[in-house]
């Protein structure tokens, strides 16, 4: 006597598949690589792999100085655009929107010190000075989804691609760096990549409100992480 399969388990196996295939596909937040380092921090031969207070992924380094210092006050230097070799605008966002990017981050992180009390007017005893930069915001095609490596999903995804139609994941990339305001010694270093909202297609622009988030998540960590190293309040 044959025995067929029944529909549930039909179903269980291919839910079994979806799974398995789900687990192989899926990425999870990625480390920025070597490859998009921009030349702004002054070493990199130190970074090392990382987590930030979030979770994400980081390439970072600290010297054991930097919570023995005494430091309880920060001086920032402005943040600046870093454009690395063929970081250069785009169709998808300006030279206007990363500057925007770029006044806001430094705005929030200004604030943050402020409402502390630890922001420094000048370099000075137990102060740290504090230097960053955005160095890339990119828009790229969405990878494939478990799902549409099925192959009518795999034709469908192809015709979205090929006419302009399938979303794009936005990156937003940083690097800084904290050195002692009086002797230039380098205390820490990070360079990090993050992930904002997709667009919805290749032609629709990234601007300063879509990122905005990611900004404000980037200047607190940057707070709590000077917080739980050094003495600022």
């Amino acid at each position: 006597m044959t025995v067929f399969p029944s529909r549930a388990a039909h179903v269980a196996a291919a839910g079994c598949a979806l799974l398995t295939l789900a687990s192989a596909c899926s990425s999870p937040p990625k480390n920025v690589q070597k490859t998009d380092y921009s030349g702004f921090l002054s070493d990199y031969s130190r970074l090392q792999p990382a987590q930030s207070a979030s979770g994400t992924p980081v390439m970072r380094w600290i010297s054991p100085q930097l919570s023995q210092g005494g430091y309880d006050k920060v001086y920032l230097e402005p943040p600046v655009l870093y454009l690395g070799k063929g970081q250069q605008p785009t169709k998808n966002v300006s030279r206007q929107t990363m500057d925007q990017i770029v006044a806001y981050f430094g705005n929030a992180q200004r604030e943050l010190l402020q409402r502390h009390g630890a922001l420094a007017s000048k370099p000075g005893p137990r102060t740290l000075r504090v230097r960053t930069a955005i160095t890339a915001v990119r828009a790229q095609e969405q990878a494939l989804k478990p799902y549409e490596y099925i192959p009518v999903a795999l034709a469908f995804a192809a015709a979205e691609s090929a006419a302009g139609k399938r979303k794009e994941d936005t990156t937003v990339y940083i690097e800084g760096e904290a050195s002692d305001s009086q002797t230039g010694e380098l205390l820490a270093e990070v360079a990090r990549e993050d992930a904002g909202p997709p667009l919805p297609n290749e032609n629709s622009k990234i601007t300063l409100q879509d990122i905005q988030p990611l900004l404000d998540k980037w200047a607190m960590e940057f707070y709590r992480q000077l917080e739980s190293l050094t003495k600022v309040p």
